[in-house]
């Protein structure tokens, strides 16, 4: 719970639209996502 409103406070904050497409690019990518393309891996 309190994660969630953590995201949804901090999404307030973000006042431009290319702030807004960064949080959405990320809050759609999973947590280890970014180190398994770094790593070369194929997604699950």
């Amino acid at each position: 719970m309190r994660r969630r409103q953590w995201i949804d406070n901090s999404r307030k904050r973000i006042t431009t639209k290319s702030g807004q497409a960064l949080a959405d690019a990320v809050l759609e990518t999973g947590s280890l996502d970014w180190l398994r393309a770094a790593l070369g891996e194929t997604p699950r």
